[in-house]
């Protein structure tokens, strides 16, 4: 049997990529041993950290901490279809990281969206890592440093993820074409053998047909060549 993956597979790689890459942007979890236990050495800096700013400065907008900035959409239908929830709702109470990542298994890959805290107000982006600084964007540069973290997944950052998959599929598709030819070329070589058996030849059977054909036509044609001379013999010399 062929050896390529199906379709259940690349689901199931596509949720695994948003719910890790949503709980290291948002929790700053990284599970780098893949035993789904986050310790200590594995709780770095997430949005969750940061703190939104006052974008003018005045103290007008006050500073939040605790937006995560990937929840998922709900479950409820409304008009212009489904919204995602607030963090609040996502986490739903749990504070401790095992309960946290738990959460964070409900994320899938048709579901993953973006917070409603943060389509509701740019505002609640979280930038600086001190409240209330203005200016401060340390958490902002960490965050992008996430992009090229080797130990977000096992095949290293989240691009190489993505190039692994990208590439396995290339394989798979190939191996898929190929593995069809060759299955089309059996049925062909079963079918040719057992014309063969039955001693039947498509092109043999073609070609008396067409010869029948054309005697046919000759014998048809003499009919009415003989009904003609016929015809004048006794019908039109006979008037005579």
């Amino acid at each position: 049997s062929p050896a390529f993956k199906g379709i259940p597979f690349y689901i199931q790689q596509m949720n695994a990529f948003v719910r890790t890459f949503a709980m290291a942007f948002n929790e700053g979890y990284i599970d780098k041993n893949g035993d789904g236990i986050i310790s200590p050495d594995e709780d770095g800096i997430g949005h969750v950290d940061g703190y939104t700013l006052d974008p003018d400065g005045d103290g007008s907008i006050e500073s939040k901490k605790g937006i995560r900035f990937f929840t998922m959409l709900g479950d409820g239908i409304i008009e212009d279809g489904r919204k995602s929830i607030d963090s609040a709702s996502f986490i739903d109470g749990a504070e401790d990281a095992d309960s946290i990542v738990e959460r964070y298994k409900k994320i899938t890959a048709k579901n993953f969206a973006v917070s409603k805290d943060v389509i509701e107000n740019c505002n609640n982006i979280a930038t600086s890592d001190v409240e209330g600084e203005v200016g401060n964007m340390k958490l902002v540069e960490e965050l992008i440093k996430m992009r090229h973290n080797t130990g977000v997944f096992a095949e290293g950052a989240p691009e190489d993820f993505m190039k692994s998959l990208v590439a396995t599929l290339g394989i798979d598709s190939q191996q898929s074409i190929r593995h069809s030819e060759n299955r089309d070329n059996i049925v062909k070589q079963i079918q040719n053998r057992r014309l063969a058996d039955s001693g039947v030849s498509l092109d043999e059977e073609m070609a008396n047909m067409i010869r029948y054909q054309h005697s046919y036509n000759a014998a048809a044609m003499m009919i009415i060549t003989m009904g003609e001379i016929y015809d004048t013999l006794i019908n039109r010399l006979g008037m005579r």
